[in-house]
């Protein structure tokens, strides 16, 4: 926001800017500008002129002001126009009488606010003049024309540039509205990211919150779960040694003593039934004991098949 605010200051300066120079231009045709007043006798070979025109020339040969002699005399203001200097300058002076020009071999100087007393006394004969024939009436025509007509161009190019000049500040001021727009699209898209990326790490931090409290919880369930075992089998031992401590209370579990002889030992496998507790087992018993009945038919298994062996070889 202050860097739209920094342009829009920009854009208003420029625009005071152009509207000053515009009104200053403005004020600067309307005014006057400094001018030097010549007057004097126009007389040709020292006869007043009742019928001639004098004109003041620059150094680049335009002329700068004109007036009709009136009575034998003449009064010309030459006024110096905005944008030029005619400080130090100096001015040559023809009069145009019938069908020649005159044109005065000595220059005149001008100053800002002087006033010159000149009398113009030419002729055929009178030094320091020369002349030379006038352009006929349709030159002078067509000469005005081309004057006026590069007055006109000059005003249309004069125009032209300041309609220019309006429509290059319509579109600086155009292009900077709409890159102050670019750039307020562009804070906005980084505020609504900023604000995504809150809301995604917040969604993620949640997330990990809820899953890290699923796990403690898991692990709680399963320490109760160990613990709960533990208990069960600290108990189940605990009901083990009860019960061989009541056993060992009551004595050896299957000797009794038997009638006529002494107590045997427990109860031992016979031939095909237990004998009675307390009988010493025979050399058969153990040759029938199933774990000496699976150790035989092994080793039977193993000589019969290394005598098929040998047979086939």
């Amino acid at each position: 926001m202050v860097r739209g605010a920094a342009i829009g200051f920009v854009v208003s300066m420029l625009l005071t800017t152009v509207a000053a120079l515009l009104m200053l231009s403005g004020t600067v045709h309307a005014q006057q500008g400094p001018r030097h007043v010549f007057s004097g006798a126009v007389r040709n070979t020292g006869n007043d002129v009742y019928f001639g025109n004098v004109s003041f020339l620059d150094m680049s040969g335009q002329e700068v002001a004109n007036v009709n002699a009136a009575a034998g005399r003449y009064k010309i203001s030459v006024v110096e126009p905005a944008g030029r200097s005619y400080s130090g300058q100096a001015f040559q002076i023809t009069v145009t009488f019938g069908d020649r020009i005159y044109e005065r071999a000595q220059r005149v100087n001008w100053q800002a606010g002087g006033v010159t007393v000149l009398d113009l006394d030419f002729g055929a004969h009178a030094g320091g003049w020369r002349w030379h024939q006038a352009p006929s009436q349709d030159r002078r025509q067509e000469d005005q024309r081309r004057m006026d007509q590069n007055a006109e161009d000059r005003d249309r190019r004069m125009e032209m540039d300041e309609q220019r000049m309006d429509r290059e500040s319509e579109e600086s001021a155009r292009r900077m509205e709409m890159e102050e727009q670019r750039m307020e699209m562009e804070q906005q898209r980084m505020e609504s990211e900023d604000a995504l990326r809150r809301d995604q790490m917040k969604l993620q931090a949640d997330r990990q919150e809820r899953e890290g409290e699923e796990r403690r919880e898991m692990e709680q369930q399963r320490r109760e779960q160990e613990a709960e075992e533990r208990k069960e089998r600290m108990e189940m031992e605990r009901q083990r040694m009860a019960m061989d401590q009541q056993r060992m209370g009551r004595g050896q579990p299957g000797v009794r003593p038997v009638a006529g002889g002494s107590p045997k030992s427990g109860p031992s496998r016979g031939l095909f039934s237990n004998r009675a507790a307390g009988e010493a087992t025979s050399g058969i018993d153990n040759i029938m004991d199933p774990t000496m009945l699976t150790i035989i038919g092994i080793a039977l298994t193993v000589f019969t098949t290394g005598m098929t062996l040998f047979k086939s070889n």
